[in-house]
C-alpha cells in the first residue's frame, strides 16, 4: 500500500478551490491570479503529512462558461497536455469543489468532464462544498441536496460542507478561524475514508494516453462550441495541431511535453 495519496482538485473559477488547498497544505498561494480564458491550469502543492500518509493535492482550474470562445487554441493544447503529462500516475481521489447555492450547468460540465471523461468514472470522487458558514450546521446543506445530487446523475462517496472565509473584524475573526479548522478536520477525514489504497491510473501507455487526449479534447470543443477544432479519429496529434493552424516549430514544441514526437501515433 502507497503512502502517497494523490488528489486532483478541480472546479469553476471562485468557488474556493485555492482556498482549499492553501488551507490543507499550509500555503499561500494567489486565490485569482486574474488570467481570464484559460482553461486546464494546474498547480501541484509540495506534499503535506496527512495522518501516516503524505497527500500529494493537484489544484486545477476547471470548464468556466464566462471563458467560452477565449481560449487560444494553442495555449488550451499545451495546458490540457501539461494536466494529463502530470496525471500520469494516477489519482486516489478527486475533489469537486462548488459555492453553496444551486448546481449550475457548468457544474455539471465539470463534473462530466474530470469524472467521466479524464477518470472514466474510475476514481472516487468526494463533493466540497464552500461558502457554507452562514448555515448552522454546516453540514444541513448534505441533508438537504442529497437526493438532488443523485437525480442530477452525481454521484460522490461523501459531500463535506465548508467554509474558508476569513475576517478583519475581530469579533467575526476566532469564528470564521473556528469554521475553517472545522473544515479542514471534515475534509482530511473525508479524503483519508475515501481515497483509493493506490493511485488509479488514467492510462498506462502511449496508446491511452493518446486516447484520453483525443476524448479530452473532443470534450473541450463541444462544451466551447468549436466543431472546427474537433479531432477526428483518423487524425494523429500533429495533424490535429495542424489543422488548428499551428506552425510546425509550435507542434515540436508541444510534442516534447508527450515525448512522443517521432514515434507512431
Amino acid at each position: 500500500m502507497s503512502d502517497l495519496i494523490r488528489v486532483l482538485v478541480f472546479g469553476t473559477t471562485g468557488v474556493g478551490k485555492t482556498s482549499l488547498c492553501n488551507a490543507l497544505t499550509n500555503q499561500n498561494q494567489p486565490v485569482n491570479d486574474g488570467v481570464k480564458g484559460v482553461t486546464f491550469k494546474h498547480y501541484n502543492y509540495p506534499p503535506v503529512e496527512l495522518s501516516s500518509k503524505n497527500l500529494l493535492i493537484t489544484d486545477t482550474v476547471g470548464l468556466n462558461e464566462s471563458d467560452k470562445g477565449t481560449v487560444k487554441s494553442k495555449d488550451a493544447i499545451k495546458l490540457l497536455l501539461n494536466l494529463l503529462r502530470d496525471s500520469k500516475e494516477g489519482y486516489n481521489l478527486l475533489v469537486h469543489v462548488i459555492r453553496i447555492g444551486r448546481i449550475t450547468q457548468n457544474e455539471l460540465a465539470n463534473y462530466n468532464f474530470f469524472v467521466k471523461i479524464i477518470a472514466d468514472s474510475a476514481v472516487p470522487v468526494i463533493l466540497l462544498v464552500t461558502g457554507c458558514e452562514n448555515i448552522e450546521p454546516m453540514s444541513k446543506w448534505k441533508k438537504e441536496n442529497s437526493s438532488a445530487l443523485e437525480e442530477m446523475g452525481l454521484n460522490y462517496q461523501d459531500v463535506v460542507c465548508t467554509s474558508f472565509a476569513t475576517s478583519q473584524r475581530q469579533e467575526f475573526a476566532k469564528i470564521y478561524e473556528s469554521l475553517r479548522q472545522e473544515s479542514c478536520q471534515a475534509i482530511s477525514h473525508s479524503i483519508l475514508e475515501h481515497a483509493r489504497p493506490e493511485p488509479v491510473l488514467i492510462y498506462s501507455d502511449n496508446n491511452g494516453f493518446m486516447t484520453i487526449i483525443k476524448r479530452a479534447w473532443n470534450t473541450f470543443c463541444n462544451f466551447f462550441d468549436k466543431p472546427e477544432w474537433t479531432w477526428n479519429v483518423e487524425k494523429n496529434l500533429a495533424e490535429m495541431m495542424r489543422r488548428l493552424g499551428l506552425l510546425e516549430d509550435e507542434i515540436r514544441d508541444l510534442l516534447k511535453y508527450t515525448n512522443m514526437f517521432g514515434k507512431k501515433e
